[in-house]
């Protein structure tokens, strides 16, 4: 698949540019693996459980998910 591509999986493309101008321009931490990653997971645990999203209805992510499966 070529680069920059987001035709071809936007929700990846998405996440990618979401932890580029969200995390990776702001991380002020060691750039070893295991400091970086810490504070990765923690950032996707933001986004995913805490941050709003505009295209959600300013729903979390897991709030979506969990009414989604609910009304399943």
């Amino acid at each position: 698949m070529p680069p920059n591509s987001p035709e071809r999986n936007g929700y990846v493309g998405r996440a990618n540019g979401a932890s580029c101008s969200e995390f990776c321009n702001y991380y002020q931490g060691s750039l070893t693996i295991v400091p970086v990653n810490r504070e990765l997971a923690g950032f996707q645990r933001r986004y995913d459980h805490y941050r709003p999203h505009d295209v959600l209805g300013l729903e979390t992510p897991m709030n979506y998910y969990r009414r989604l499966m609910q009304a399943a």
